[in-house]
């Protein structure tokens, strides 16, 4: 078993609900072992354009899933949730699933960067993250401790689900 770190978010729709579901199709495959899920958090938007707050979270999985099988397995459960892809990188969506860390692999090809691109700089991934392995070390990057000290909290907030 490989231990995984997904990101996930959205800020279109019910966000939490959406996201417990796409993780309990996930739990439900028979290449995933087990899914933690750390609490949920309002995010700004990391671009300029007028869109709602995103609602973020980090899921620990252990799976047997290739990199790449479970890349494709992410995008079709974002799909079935509603996941409309367009030009611009930054547009509204319903659902994000983002293969954050792959156990302490580094892999750059056109369909996937693992360590994630911008990982370091993203709070809404680096606190949620440390919910679930304080002690992480990012590959490449070292503490997960260092990593939140130098990283710009933007004003994320952590919620109860009923808060949402």
């Amino acid at each position: 078993m490989k231990n995984v770190y997904i990101g996930a978010g959205g800020n279109l729709g019910d966000v939490v609900l959406t996201l417990k579901a796409a993780f309990e199709q996930l739990k439900k495959n028979p290449s995933v072992n087990s899914i933690k899920l750390s609490s949920f958090y309002r995010s700004k938007p990391l671009s300029d354009t007028e869109q709602p707050a995103y609602i973020n979270a980090v899921a620990l999985l252990e799976t047997t899933f290739s990199p790449m099988a479970l890349l494709a397995e992410l995008q079709n459960i974002e799909q079935q949730f509603g996941r409309v892809r367009t030009d611009y990188q930054w547009a509204s969506r319903t659902i994000d699933l983002d293969i954050l860390l792959y156990e302490n692999l580094q892999l750059n090809t056109e369909k996937l960067t693992i360590p994630h691109v911008g990982i370091m700089q993203r709070d809404f991934v680096l606190y949620p993250m440390y919910e679930l392995t304080p002690t992480l070390n990012i590959v490449g990057h070292g503490s997960l401790i260092s990593a939140m000290e130098a990283c710009e909290n933007r004003g994320l907030e952590k919620l109860n689900d009923n808060n949402c």
